[in-house]
This record gives structure tokens, C-alpha cells and sequence, in this order.
């Protein structure tokens, strides 16, 4: 007896519009307006918005000799369906071809219209051949930290997919009250705990946990947290990822918008007049992207002061009404502790030319070898051990 498969509903599909028409710029300007108007309804994150890569580019990709390669897909009636952000520099002797802010954005992501999405994404490996051809000239292609989901869809990027990323980035719901979340991640025990650490700091004189707002006050929150993030840092043997372009950078970011519409949200825990503990993160659409949490090694590192302010970023997010909170990418227990679900991420290493083809197998090595490291407990309390040594050895070069 033959079987006949049951017919399934699905939403109506409205005519796919014309071909789309592709442009490419290095100009933030000429499409500034057109990128303001669509990330504000499209499937992208923070780390593709124009006020970040804009500020990213004034200090780090100019200084880098990083090139935008900025990729606008128009329909015929002219509103846009993508707008990929791209950076062309020389590295390691090749000519690469990466997301722009790369490495400093959580996601390598685009900018896409849901619409686009919704009807077209079948369709974008071949509109990938097409924006290949108008490409300047580069020996490889490799787009990192790419998110398999977002926002429920799927990334066209996929067919271009190499291999896993070494992280995952994990997610919290905010579907429910602070109170009701907490209940639900934590025993009573480490509730209480947390609650008499709170209690003991507030009873500090001249204690707040606060935002800042005003500049002034962002400006000096964001000096503290680099300086307790380079001594974090240090105190693991990691050398100093920062730099004055890279605090250049974030702090016009952080400046963008205006007091109450900024994308940049600036918790701290204040105490005898010390900042003792940050929580930085930017809002996109719904969704508090986690950036740094730092706190001060003093007196009152007994207490958590950088929990509590990484709470208080949670509450605070719930309060606004966010749908999210992501922690980013990277193994920690307290995002196993707080997150509902993980991203998965990917990477594209795509070779054009012979240079280009050693790059992308050296690229290839190293995300192999940090996922290996990072999933091989022993190889990971090696990793662990070096870095104590150079700990060690950074306090003994300070003390003399």
C-alpha cells in the first residue's frame, strides 16, 4: 500500500523582487543614511552597526591600513537587502579580506534586510559569485566568529562555512523578572550569598552601584576598567590586549548618541569614592551584548563586587524590557550558570590566490589548535600553568 505524505502549511511567500543590484564603497559617508535606515529593522548585531564600525575604523582600522570594503545590495526601487562591512589589509604578506572591526566584534555578521531573509536567502550564493568578481583584488577571504543563527534565521554565510569556531557565545532569556531568573539559576544558598555581599558593600560609605550617563562620568568609568582589566590580565600572565588606539576607539564609541540613547550601557560599583567593579555592554534591537566586566583587587574583591555588577546589568536589562542578554563567546562558568542556550559559531577561510592558500591553512591551524586547547581539560591547565609562570615572572620584573 502506498503512502502519501502529509501536506504541511507554511507562510505564504510574496513574489521575490528583481535581481539585486550590487555597489561597492570604502566611504562610510555616502551610506550612512542608508545604513542607519536599515539596521534599525534588519537581522544584524551591535558589532555591524555604523556608529561601531565607524568609530572602530577612525582609530584602529586607519592606523592598521585597514581598507572598508563596504558591499550594498539595492533592489530596484532602491531600499537596500544587505550591506556587508568588509576590511581589506595586508597580512602576514597577503592581501586578506575580513569583516571590518575584526577581532574586536563579538560576531562577524552582515547587515540584512528580514525581508531579504524571509524570501531571498536562498539566492545569495549566487549573489556571493557576483560580489567575488567586483572585489578588489586579495589573496583570501576568511570571515571569523560567524553566527550559525540569528534571530531565528538562518546565515547565508553558511555555504561558505570551513570549520567551527574555537567558542561558542551563550544566551540568556529575559523573559521573566530579575527576581524570578535568579531563583531559577541559583540555589537559596548562593542567593543568601550574594545577598550578604551586596548588603556588606552598601554599607560602605559612599557606596552606589549605578549607569553612567553624563560624558564626564563615561569617560571616567571607561579609565578605570582598562586599568582594572590590564591588572586582571596581568595577575593571568595575558599580555595587554589594549592599546591608546584601542581606548581611543571605544571611547568614541562609548560617546555615540546622546544621554538616554546611547548604545553603550556603563554599570559601576562605587565605593569611598573608588570604582570598584564595571560592566560594560552595547544594545542592538532588543539585545544587551556583553563587552567587559572588570573589578578593582583591593579590599573589596572578597565581596564580588564584579558579579554584582554583572547582576545589575541583568536586572537592569530586564527592567528596559530586552529580550536578551549575551554574554559573548568564550568558556566561563558564570555564563554557563546564567545562559539558556549557546551559539554556535563558524569560520570561512577561503583562498583565492597561492599566498592566499598558505594563509588560510594557517588559519585554519591555529582555530584548530585553540578549539583542541580549549576542549583538552590537560592541555588547557598547560596553558593555565604557562601563564602563571608568566604571571610570576611579569610581578618579579615589576618589584625590581
Amino acid at each position: 500500500m502506498s503512502r502519501v505524505a502529509p501536506l504541511i502549511a507554511s507562510r505564504p511567500r510574496r513574489p521575490v523582487t528583481a535581481e539585486i543590484d550590487i555597489t561597492v564603497s570604502s566611504n562610510f559617508l555616502s551610506c550612512r543614511l542608508l545604513w542607519r535606515s536599515l539596521q534599525d529593522h534588519a537581522v544584524t548585531t551591535v558589532f555591524q552597526s555604523i556608529d561601531w564600525l565607524e568609530s572602530w575604523h577612525s582609530h584602529m582600522g586607519v592606523n592598521a591600513g585597514v581598507r572598508p570594503i563596504i558591499v550594498i545590495g539595492r533592489r530596484p526601487d532602491g531600499s537596500a537587502a544587505f550591506i556587508l562591512p568588509f576590511g581589506l589589509a595586508r597580512k602576514r604578506g597577503s592581501q586578506v579580506l575580513s569583516w571590518l572591526s575584526a577581532p574586536h566584534g563579538n560576531y562577524g555578521f552582515a547587515v540584512f534586510d528580514t525581508r531579504f531573509l524571509e524570501q531571498e536567502a536562498d539566492k545569495f550564493p549566487e549573489i556571493w559569485q557576483r560580489i567575488v568578481a567586483m572585489l578588489p583584488k586579495h589573496d583570501a577571504i576568511v570571515l571569523n566568529d560567524q553566527p550559525v543563527q540569528l534571530q531565528g534565521f538562518q546565515n547565508p554565510f553558511e555555504h561558505l562555512r570551513t570549520c567551527a569556531s574555537a567558542d561558542c557565545s551563550y544566551i540568556l532569556e529575559l523573559n521573566q523578572t530579575f527576581d524570578t531568573l535568579l531563583r531559577a539559576k541559583f540555589s537559596s544558598r548562593t542567593r543568601r550569598r550574594l545577598t550578604q555581599n551586596q548588603r556588606k558593600l552598601q554599607k560602605v560609605e559612599d557606596w552606589r552601584m549605578t549607569e553612567a550617563c553624563s560624558d564626564a562620568d563615561i569617560l571616567r568609568v571607561t579609565g578605570a576598567m582598562f586599568t582594572q582589566k590590564r591588572r586582571q590580565l596581568a595577575k593571568r600572565g595575558i599580555s595587554d590586549p589594549f592599546g591608546q588606539d584601542f581606548e581611543a576607539f571605544f571611547r568614541r564609541f562609548a560617546l555615540c548618541g546622546s544621554a538616554g540613547r546611547r548604545a553603550l550601557r556603563c554599570y559601576y560599583i562605587e565605593c569611598e569614592g573608588e570604582i570598584v567593579a564595571t560592566n560594560f555592554g552595547a544594545v542592538h534591537d532588543g539585545t544587551y551584548y556583553g563587552l567587559v566586566t572588570t573589578m578593582d583587587e583591593g579590599r573589596f574583591d572578597q565581596l564580588s563586587p564584579g558579579g554584582i555588577a554583572m547582576n545589575h546589568a541583568i536586572e537592569m536589562s530586564c527592567r528596559d524590557g530586552l529580550a536578551a542578554f549575551d554574554f559573548a563567546a568564550g568558556d566561563a562558568e558564570y555564563k554557563t550558570r546564567w545562559s539558556d542556550r549557546s551559539v554556535d559559531l563558524f569560520e570561512t577561510h577561503v583562498a583565492q590566490t597561492a599566498k592566499g592558500h598558505v594563509y588560510c591553512l594557517s588559519e585554519r591551524a591555529r582555530v584548530w589548535l585553540k578549539r583542541r586547547i580549549k576542549h583538552s581539560p590537560k592541555l588547557w591547565r598547560c596553558v593555565r600553568a604557562v601563564r602563571a609562570l608568566r604571571a610570576w615572572r611579569l610581578r618579579g620584573a615589576a618589584v625590581l
